[in-house]
C-alpha cells in the first residue's frame, strides 16, 4: 500500500495504489484523508490522485471491503504534504501577491475608465493598441490566479487561501468582461451585457476587499 507510513508528499497530489491480493472478492476501496472520504475504487489497477487542500502532517485512512460490505484490511498512514510553496514561504509569497492583486484592481479600473473614453462602441470602434492591452491585463489577471491555486497554505492560512481566490476571480471576471466587451462591440453585438458582468464583479469586490485585507492583517500579513 503506498504512500508508506512517515511519507513526505511534494505538492498537493496524494498518489494512492493499493496492492489486492484477491481482487475477485473485493467490493471496493474507500481512501479518506484526515477523516474526508475522497475517493473511491473498485476497478484494477487500485491507483488515484486525491488531493490535499494544506500543507503539514495528514493522516490517511485507507479502507477496503468485500462484496458484502464488510471491511477485510484497513491501512492508516501518516504522511507529510509540502507544496511549491508552503509555511513561512506561503506567507511571504501570499503577501506578495495580495499586493500585485491590487495593483491589478486599479489597472482594471484604469482601463474601463480609457475604454470608455477612446471606443465607439455603438459604432463597432475598438482601438487596436487597446484592445491588445486588454487582452494583455486579462492574462495576467488568469496567471495571477493560476499562481495562487499552485501554493498550498498550512491549516491557519486556508480561510486567506479560500477567500483570496474569490478575490481573483473577481478580478479575472472583470478583464475577461473589458475583452469581450469590447469584442462585441466590434462585432457590433450585445456589449452592454459583458460590461455589467463587469460591474456586478466590481461592486462585490469593493465590499469584500477591504474585509479580505483586515483579515489578512489579523493572521500577520504585511498587506
Amino acid at each position: 500500500m503506498t504512500p508508506k507510513e512517515g511519507s513526505v508528499i511534494s505538492g498537493k497530489n496524494i498518489p494512492i495504489e493499493a496492492q489486492v491480493k484477491n481482487p475477485d472478492k473485493l467490493g471496493k476501496i474507500e481512501v479518506y484523508l484526515d477523516k474526508k472520504k475522497k475517493g473511491t475504487l473498485t476497478d484494477a489497477p487500485f491507483k488515484m490522485e486525491i488531493v490535499s487542500d494544506t500543507g503539514g502532517s495528514h493522516e490517511l485512512l485507507i479502507s477496503i471491503y468485500d462484496k458484502s460490505g464488510a471491511i477485510i484490511e484497513q491501512f492508516v498512514r501518516n504522511i507529510e504534504v509540502k507544496g511549491q510553496v508552503s509555511g513561512a514561504a506561503y506567507a511571504e509569497e501570499i503577501t506578495k501577491r495580495i499586493i500585485e492583486a491590487g495593483n491589478v484592481h486599479q489597472q482594471i479600473s484604469g482601463y474601463a475608465n480609457r475604454a470608455n473614453s477612446e471606443c465607439r462602441y455603438k459604432a463597432g470602434y475598438v482601438p487596436a493598441g487597446l484592445m491588445a492591452e486588454l487582452q494583455d491585463l486579462y492574462k495576467r489577471t488568469s496567471d495571477l490566479k493560476s499562481v495562487v491555486e499552485q501554493l498550498l497554505p498550512d491549516r491557519e492560512m486556508v480561510e486567506i487561501h479560500s477567500k483570496f481566490l474569490e478575490m481573483l476571480e473577481l478580478l479575472r471576471v472583470r478583464a475577461e468582461a473589458l475583452v469581450r466587451g469590447c469584442q462585441a462591440a466590434q462585432a457590433r453585438g450585445d456589449y452592454t451585457t459583458e460590461f455589467q458582468k463587469g460591474g456586478t464583479a466590481l461592486n462585490r469586490f469593493k465590499v469584500e476587499w477591504p474585509n479580505f485585507l483586515n483579515l489578512s492583517r489579523q493572521k500577520g500579513l504585511a498587506v
